[in-house]
């Protein structure tokens, strides 16, 4: 009897344990298991694998930067009187291809007189090849159309040669009552700190001179310095009494003088802005 009645208990469990398992396969996680196959945190393409990251491709600052074009770069340290227009320093107010502004070029048969496209040449300046110049000092016409100076040598009333108070040091006429690498004569250069004021070195400048760098300059006519260390009056202005001027038909704009009768961007007055597809004509913007 007892031993019946393990045998009978024996074959209940396993069937009961059998019935368990069939359930298990067929239950919440049978089939596709939550963690096997295509989980939802395994295989596949995670939300943040491949493709291109934030931060990939052409980043907002590659490429051509919003000042592309022309820029400030290039030809460096043009001489005075000449701008650098896309890396050519170049005069612009002769220029019949850059005439008062960069990139303006004047019309067939007209000249660049002092900054403006025109039919002829201002009084006292020569048309040469389209350029108005005073062949009394342009180094590249001096005394007459392509008449060249050497290098080194400056234009003074139509000879090649330094003007007066100047000699030529080596590659270039200096004022050695001045130049503190040439003071007093070619060679003698003052020391650190020192300046040159009438050929001699100084520790000082004199009441009637301010120290610009290493030299001795008047601020009330020297356009490099009008008014105060490094204030330029650009390439048309010139310094009165401290302060920068304009020829006619100019108009001093954020510091230079700018010729708004052609100038796009100063156009008539200054700020007067033509259009991307306009230009200034005698002051006012046309297509």
């Amino acid at each position: 009897m007892t031993w019946n009645l393990r045998i009978g208990l024996a074959i209940l469990v396993t069937a009961l344990a059998g019935v368990a398992c069939d359930e298990g396969s067929d239950g919440p996680d049978g089939g596709s298991e939550r963690d096997g196959g295509s989980a939802m945190d395994g295989g596949g393409t995670t939300p943040d694998s491949g493709g291109t990251t934030p931060d990939g491709g052409s980043t907002p600052d590659s490429g051509t930067t919003p000042d592309g074009g022309e820029t400030d770069g290039g030809a460096t340290g043009c001489a005075l009187g000449e701008t650098d227009c896309s890396g050519t320093c170049t005069a612009l107010a002769s220029d019949p291809a850059n005439c008062g502004v960069c990139g303006l070029a004047c019309g067939a048969g007209e000249v660049c007189s002092a900054g403006t496209c025109a039919a002829t040449c201002d009084v006292g300046l020569t048309d040469c090849d389209g350029a108005c110049v005073d062949t009394t000092s342009d180094v590249a016409n001096c005394g007459g159309c392509g008449d060249a100076c050497d290098t080194g040598e400056l234009c003074f009333r139509g000879d090649c040669d330094c003007p007066t108070n100047q000699e030529l040091c080596g590659t270039a006429c200096v004022d050695t009552n001045s130049d503190p690498a040439n003071c007093g004569g070619c060679g003698d250069a003052c020391d650190t700190g020192e300046v040159c004021f009438a050929g001699s070195c100084e520790t000082s400048c004199p009441a009637a001179r301010t120290m610009c760098g290493a030299l001795c300059v008047d601020t009330d006519v020297d356009p490099r310095n009008c008014g105060a260390c490094g204030t330029s009056c650009g390439t048309f202005g010139r310094c009165v009494d401290g302060a920068c001027t304009c020829p006619e038909g100019f108009m001093l704009c954020d510091g230079e003088c700018r010729n708004v009768r052609a100038d796009p961007d100063h156009c008539g007055a200054c700020g007067t802005a033509c259009s991307a597809v306009q230009v200034c004509v005698r002051g006012s913007c046309a297509p």
